[in-house]
């Protein structure tokens, strides 16, 4: 019976001694950014180096300021393609996982890039021999019989992963997405479409190759456990010779302003289990001095499980397992979006919500007890990532690649540190207003049209999925 008593007596001490309030936020950690060090060969590449002498590994970022945005009107998808035909002929990538690094590429909106990460410093320099192979190679041959096959493989890889994306909804969503919410040239998936991809020839990628792939218009970064001198001079002796078509003048895409419109489209699936719901619009350049306020701004909203539409989609009406809301900066004014998934009947409740929060976010102030622990969350993010030598390589590569002074990595604290509720909110009006928002859903449309119908008094595009067409899906 006296066990039994202590038992009790202890719950209830312990129940008494259950918070119901968080506790406020630590005091921001102190962060010093390692030095930073630059030049630029005689051929136009700019070479970054920051080194961290006591990390096992290198990370390096060859990173070249051209992407989708650079495809032609007809030929979306191209910059993707064109990219990944750069090294096939040479293997690079087997070439650099041979020695034990990670390899991957990408193609951006504004960019294109080659990542190595995990590399032993003593091996920097034939890895990046492997690159400068493949990259100094990059005269597409028209009339090259094993040139074609590389770009048919490519072309096939890229149809086989359009086709997937016509499967799920979530993804559906994503891709129709850049077609409501721009009318420039981010107007457009990074993989283009069935039909652009069919038009796509071996001139096309010859001619975006050499038009792009050009030192004066790439940026090598290498962050780790290598002292910059050495650093430098692998980079000259690797990259020295490296010329392509610097007589000609470098063109890239203008990025008009797009202004935001509300739209509504629907993608009727029938055979959707759930509904995937996205609230888009154009929002800010990464080159803004906003930027450090949107970090906020994401940080109160949609990141995270303590944001606004995470305890409000989730956590009090049980409409979703992951909420998300970020805005993605770019060259150009970068797109806001917030994507769910939920059951295809709420799905108008979904849409709602979103919109009503970003109209909050816009028209009231974040009072400190949700403001702070949301800066400190920011902050904490920002910290987490840097402890790696791939995302200082990813940071730096950014600020270089959008013009940005490379010190501004070291004011990242100070600068969201201090965002106050007025920013936030001012910042929320200006780029994150509900009434220009557009509205895109996929999913079973017969279980939410009607109520779509009745409380947005919008015109809402019905496209049923065996009819989309991602050239033309919202016209």
């Amino acid at each position: 019976m006296r066990i039994i008593l202590t038992l009790v007596l202890l719950a209830s001490t312990a129940a008494a001694q259950v918070e119901t309030v968080p506790p406020p936020p630590a005091p921001p950690r102190s962060f010093v950014t390692p030095p930073v060090i630059e030049r630029t060969l005689r051929n136009g590449l700019r070479v970054i180096v920051a080194e961290r002498k006591h990390a096992p590994f290198c990370s390096v970022r060859l990173v070249f300021r051209s992407g989708a945005a650079d495809d032609p009107a007809d030929r979306a998808g191209l910059a993707s393609a064109a990219f990944r035909t750069v090294g096939k002929d040479t293997y690079m990538a087997s070439e650099i996982e041979a020695l034990g690094a990670s390899f991957g590429r990408a193609t951006l909106h504004d960019s294109s890039l080659i990542e190595i990460d995990r590399l032993q410093p003593g091996d920097l320099s034939a890895a990046l021999s492997h690159v400068a192979k493949a990259i100094e190679s990059s005269a597409f041959d028209r009339d090259d019989e094993k040139d074609d096959e590389i770009l048919d493989d490519v072309l096939a890889r890229e149809k086989d992963d359009l086709r997937m994306v016509m499967s799920e909804a979530e993804r559906i969503a994503i891709f129709v997405a850049p077609h409501v919410v721009f009318q420039n040239a981010y107007a457009h998936n990074i993989a283009g479409s069935l039909r652009s991809l069919d038009r796509i020839g071996s001139d096309d990628v010859a001619s975006f190759r050499a038009a792009h792939l050009r030192p004066d218009n790439a940026i090598l970064v290498m962050t780790g456990n290598i002292r910059p001198r050495r650093a430098f001079a692998i980079a000259k002796k690797v990259f020295g010779k490296w010329q392509g078509d610097w007589w000609e003048t470098l063109e890239r895409t203008e990025i008009e302003e797009s202004p935001a419109a509300r739209r509504i489209v629907v993608i009727d699936m029938p055979t959707a289990p759930e509904a995937a719901v996205v609230i888009g619009r154009p929002a800010l350049r990464r080159a803004d001095p906003a930027h450090a306020i949107a970090v906020v701004a994401d940080a109160i909203l949609g990141d995270g499980s303590s944001s606004r539409l995470y305890q409000e989609i989730r956590v009090r009406r049980g409409l979703s397992y992951a909420p998300s809301a970020s805005v993605d900066p770019r060259r150009g004014a970068g797109p806001f979006y917030a994507t769910v998934q939920t059951t295809n009947e709420r799905a108008p409740e979904v849409a709602g919500v979103i919109l009503d929060e970003l109209e909050k976010l816009g028209s009231t102030l974040a009072n400190d007890a949700e403001l702070q622990p949301r800066k400190a969350a920011a902050v904490g993010q920002f910290l987490r990532s840097m402890e790696t030598t791939a995302a200082l390589a990813d940071h730096l590569s950014l600020l270089a690649m959008h013009g940005i002074p490379l010190e501004e990595l070291a004011r990242r604290i100070e600068r969201i540190s201090r965002v106050t509720a007025e920013d936030v909110q001012s910042y929320a009006a200006k780029h994150l207003g509900a009434t220009d928002a557009s509205i895109i859903i996929v999913g079973d449309a017969k279980q939410f049209l009607p109520v779509m119908q009745e409380r947005f008094a919008d015109e809402i595009t019905v496209v049923p999925v065996e009819e989309l067409d991602l050239d033309s899906c919202c016209e």
